[in-house]
């Protein structure tokens, strides 16, 4: 078994995969990190954005809601102005224009409280009017709003100030049943006929009582939101600055106070009352909204992660055996060329002899036998080095000693060598003069490669035909081109005649012997030294071939060697 370097048996080498696999697993993880946590953010701020507008939509609706209402009590102030007494059924016509259950829902009715005593020291009132008058709202009729403190402070503000006034949280005088809940009440002050007086103590006197409606706060903001079928948000409404359970005022339905991904705060006024509001995002809106990304990019970015490691490890498990195949193939081969080359070498040692007469006189039957043999010979160890010349090419393995190389010289080296083929097929061959010119390139990879050409040309010309080498020099390559009249190339097997084990003319295997490796093995050695083999052919009319290398400069600072 071949030894390589550092004494380990070749075919006992075990694969090493080196980092790649790893770098490869180490960089998909930490782009599948960044993804997720860049799908997070996005995913985040998306999310509170909309969430923003969703509370912003809420806390609107609230708002234009009140509103609403305040305009339309606004209206019953007009209604009472246009005379000096409005009775109980002008008042009543005038709750029906409203259409109060219809358009106003969540509100309990619309109010008369009349000032029926005042003097610097006491004040009382009493609910004259109140529509619809319905259970609820007859039991409050006669009540004295006035004397009840939380009712008393809105009213003050409403009086003192001329403006609408909302009330802090009250047991209404309409909860009549078991169940009661919390609600507030909303007053718009009433002077008379005329502008509104211009100071406090002219309006607490010109005072002539409130246009007001009460509220029961579920049915409200059930009115307001309980036609959503997949709600954005759930809140929460507290009266004041506080949120404990005890200034509750409101909360939607499934509340949870604190269990949501997304909440906010927000501190608004209505109509002089302080409200707290707390939101948090609804199971609805986390559905819809892109949190499962980022988790989903992370599980979808580990598999990736871990596929292309283990695709990677695979790809370079079989680049490293297939790298020891390699190896073990030129050692194979090298082996083998040396175990047939020595066998070769005695044969034809012992045909030297044999010529000499050491073993006896040699008849003319005889000397045409050693020379058939020694022509055998000489092909099967030109085809053994041929194989292993291809071998360490395939394999990256060959070495190239680039130096300036004579191009004459070269050539006449090699129509030395190739001389004896044209003569014996009777081939003319003629190659133009050529001026003084170097090439940067192996000197023996470049006859090895020009005679190749030259010997394909002999092998596929006909007898009496002829063969044609010329050199044209550029500013950066050089060119050698060999053109012969045989029997050309097929334009669909040009592409062809370069690869590896394939003959020129598969149907003339037989008439022309050969591996199919000189022309693989010519374009290979000639791109080892930056330059390249093309052909144009023209079948029954001849061939070319052309072998293109760099130019040699005096100023070239290239290595003198690449391996």
């Amino acid at each position: 078994m071949r030894k390589i370097p550092g004494g380990e048996p070749l075919l006992s080498r075990k694969p090493r995969f080196g980092l790649t696999p790893f770098v490869v697993l180490a960089s998909s993880l930490w782009l599948t990190g960044a993804l997720t946590f860049s799908t997070y953010q996005y995913s985040e701020q998306s999310a509170q954005r909309r969430f923003e507008n969703a509370v912003e939509g809420t806390s609107d609706r609230i708002r234009s809601r009140l509103e609403v209402y305040r305009v339309a009590l606004t209206g019953g102030t007009a209604a009472f102005a246009l005379t000096d007494s409005l009775s109980e059924e002008d008042f009543r016509r005038f709750a029906d224009l409203l259409d109060l259950q219809e358009q106003f829902p969540g509100i309990q009715g619309v109010g008369w409280s009349e000032r029926i005593a005042y003097t610097p020291h006491e004040e009382r009132t009493a609910i004259r009017y109140l529509e619809p008058q319905d259970a609820r709202n007859r039991a409050a009729l006669g009540f004295d709003m006035y004397s009840e403190p939380v009712r008393r402070a809105a009213m003050e503000r409403a009086r003192d100030t001329g403006q609408s006034a909302l009330s802090a949280p009250v047991v209404l005088m309409q909860e009549i049943e078991t169940q009661k809940q919390l609600g507030f009440l909303l007053y718009v002050p009433f002077y008379g006929r005329g502008p509104i007086p211009g100071t406090v103590e002219e309006r607490r006197v010109a005072l002539r009582g409130y246009v007001y409606a009460p509220f029961r706060a579920a049915d409200l903001f059930n009115g307001i939101f309980g036609s959503e079928e997949n709600p954005r948000v759930r809140f929460a409404i507290y009266d004041g600055a506080v949120t404990d359970s005890t200034a509750l005022l409101y909360a939607s339905q499934d509340y949870s106070s604190g269990t949501a991904r997304l909440s906010s705060v927000q501190r608004i006024e209505q109509y002089g009352q302080p409200w707290t509001i707390t939101y948090e995002s609804s199971p609805y809106f986390e559905s819809v909204s892109y949190f499962h990304f980022a988790p989903g990019s992370l599980i979808a970015g580990v598999g990736v992660s871990l596929l292309l490691f283990v695709l990677t490890l695979k790809q370079a498990r079989l680049r490293v055996e297939a790298q020891v195949a390699n190896e073990a193939k030129i050692g194979f081969l090298a082996t083998m060329s040396h175990e047939l080359r020595t066998p070769l070498n005695a044969v034809r040692g012992y045909l030297d002899l044999m010529e000499m007469g050491l073993y006896g006189s040699v008849t003319d039957e005889q000397k045409t036998a050693i020379l058939r043999i020694r022509r055998a010979s000489t092909h099967l160890l030109h085809l053994i080095e041929e194989v292993l010349c291809f071998a360490r090419l395939d394999a990256g393995k060959a070495e190239f000693s680039l130096n300036a190389v004579d191009i004459l010289d070269v050539l006449e080296h090699v129509e030395a060598v190739a001389l004896p083929l044209f003569e014996k097929k009777d081939l003319h061959y003629e190659r133009p003069p050529v001026p003084p010119m170097a090439v940067y390139a192996d000197r023996d990879k470049v006859a090895q490669v020009l005679l190749n050409l030259l010997s394909n040309a002999v092998k596929f010309t006909p007898e009496m035909g002829s063969v044609t080498l010329a050199v044209e020099a550029g500013e950066e390559f050089v060119r050698v081109t060999v053109t012969d009249s045989g029997i050309g190339i097929a334009p669909e097997r040009q592409t062809l005649v370069f690869e590896p084990f394939v003959q020129v003319h598969e149907g003339l295997t037989r008439a022309y012997h050969g591996t199919g490796l000189g022309l693989a093995i010519s374009r290979e050695l000639a791109r080892g030294m930056g330059g390249d083999v093309t052909v144009s052919s023209v079948p029954q009319q001849g061939s070319t071939f052309t072998l293109t290398l760099p130019s040699a400069r005096s100023e070239d600072t290239r290595p003198a060697a690449l391996v």
